[in-house]
């Protein structure tokens, strides 16, 4: 028999081996910006609602979700609707129990909450100012960063409006000369975007050049588009071992 020391030292050794052999999986910062104008289509809710259920059934230990609202007036000091933090995965001296139980309850509360209230409805849609509040939060992450936007995409500001005048090569330029110089909005390299597209009924030509508008000043920016449709696909794979319901 080893004596105690040593046997301690085995023990030691042993959970560092155990530890070490399990998947590492990068944190993930998942900040969603919900379309809370007037004008989006009555089925955009419905969309926003699946989405919603589509990625909090893909968060991991460790994830951050943070929602904002694409409103009249929003700024860096806008509120969060969501702003959760989940727990990291329970380690082997954890009770995993307990753990596994609070990631589960922190989910489910987010289930349950209302992305839009009909009487949130903002008169205005300013996906550009919306996004440069976004920056100041991506700056501060330290996680993978993941932003999901769930919006018909039709900026609606003061001298852009995409319903009376579909953008173009001009207006991209423009927008780009006014923000490239905000230091802040650098925070978008490297972030991946995947856009809820609640367009509902407008013509095909002006969805068309209203997705190009958009991939290209967020290529710009330095951010990769990695999904524009209605269902959130293309996710980035990190099941979790344990269910979270």
């Amino acid at each position: 028999m080893l004596p105690h020391r040593f046997a301690h030292l085995a023990l030691v050794a042993l959970l560092a081996g155990c530890a070490s052999a399990r998947p590492e999986r990068a944190a993930r910062l998942w900040l969603v910006l919900v379309d809370a104008s007037g004008s989006i289509d009555p089925k955009a809710e419905e969309i926003y609602a699946n989405a919603w259920n589509r990625l909090l059934a893909e968060v991991s230990p460790g994830d951050q979700v943070t929602v904002l609202r694409i409103a009249t007036g929003v700024s860096t000091q806008a509120q969060p609707v969501v702003d959760v933090t989940l727990p990291d995965a329970p380690g082997l001296l954890d009770n995993s129990v307990m753990r596994n139980r609070e990631i589960s309850s922190l989910i489910a509360r987010m289930r349950n909450v209302s992305l839009v209230e009909r009487s949130d409805r903002t008169a205005t849609t300013p996906i550009l100012e919306t996004l440069a509040t976004a920056s100041r939060r991506l700056a501060m992450a330290t996680r993978d960063r993941h932003v999901i936007v769930m919006s018909d995409m039709i900026e609606e500001s003061e001298g852009l409006d995409f319903r009376h005048r579909a953008p173009d090569g001009d207006a991209m330029e423009a927008q780009l000369d006014r923000w490239l110089d905000d230091e802040g909005m650098r925070a978008w390299q490297g972030t991946q975007v995947h856009v809820v597209y609640a367009g509902g009924v407008i013509a095909t030509s002006t969805s068309r050049a209203i997705e190009r508008f958009w991939r290209g000043y967020l290529a710009a920016l330095g951010a990769t588009v990695r999904s524009w449709n209605a269902t959130l696909d293309n996710l980035p794979s990190s099941a979790p071992e344990e269910s979270y319901p």
